[in-house]
């Protein structure tokens, strides 16, 4: 998914806390200091690369060179998985409306069969549904907001993956939260659900009755992809919280 992110800014360092050593500390001392439960999370994390930590966990380290502390990963991972718990239902009401929606006013307007071009009422209604749906992907988005700077922060520890950097390098695009969370492809196609000009694609030539039933499936299906992304997400950050429960020791 990275490659599908503009990548704007490197990510950002501001989640690191900056540790200068003292006599006597260690990789050990550190992590147990920090609480960070294992040496990985010191010393896998690239701004510690160039220190080669890894080599000597239970030397003293030089006296004086600066260590960069990560993040508390067990914690960024629940408030990413209290932060998709919140979103989820958001998005589930939303659908649930759209295909009232659908239901109401669009398919009762497919009664003839579409030969050339969108009547002009279904065109109306296509442009308000469009509009209503650009409004409410507008409202989840905000709710998404915390889900990037999680992403951020993670992508400053040794758990931070590919998804996280790319979004922390795209944080200045508004949709950079929703998108992470249903991924841009997917969001691309919830965002130009309503497009006219696919609608005419798949109603040119068919009956009422198979018209309405293309609508009503394609809109389901939309939903499912988008259900099933953010699912993806909730499943992947609870084996993620079990893998550092691991780490830490239960």
């Amino acid at each position: 998914m990275a490659d599908e992110y503009e990548v704007r800014q490197p990510v950002s360092i501001r989640y690191l806390t900056v540790h200068r050593v003292q006599q006597g500390d260690t990789v050990a001392s550190l992590t147990e200091r920090y609480g960070l439960g294992c040496n990985r999370a010191l010393t896998d994390i690239e701004a510690n690369q160039r220190l080669n930590l890894a080599a000597s966990p239970s030397t003293r380290l030089e006296t004086g060179a600066v260590v960069q502390i990560p993040p508390d990963a067990r914690q960024l991972v629940r408030n990413r998985i209290y932060a998709l718990y919140a979103l989820r239902p958001q998005i589930v009401t939303h659908f649930d409306d759209m295909q009232a929606q659908t239901e109401a006013r669009v398919l009762p307007l497919l009664v003839d069969e579409i030969q050339a071009e969108i009547p002009e009422r279904i065109n109306t209604v296509l442009a308000e549904l469009g509009a209503e749906l650009q409004s409410a992907i507008d409202r989840i988005t905000e709710s998404a907001q915390a889900l990037v700077q999680i992403c951020e922060a993670l992508a400053c520890t040794y758990v931070g993956d590919s998804d996280d950097r790319a979004a922390a390098g795209a944080i200045h695009d508004p949709m950079c939260g929703i998108a992470w969370s249903v991924t841009p492809a997917a969001l691309d196609l919830w965002r130009n659900l309503w497009a006219a000009e696919m609608w005419f694609d798949k109603w040119s030539g068919k009956s009422p009755l198979d018209a309405q039933q293309t609508t009503a499936r394609f809109v389901n299906t939309v939903r499912s992809i988008i259900t099933q992304k953010i699912d993806q997400r909730l499943r992947d950050a609870q084996s993620l919280q079990r893998r550092l429960e691991a780490d830490f020791g239960g």
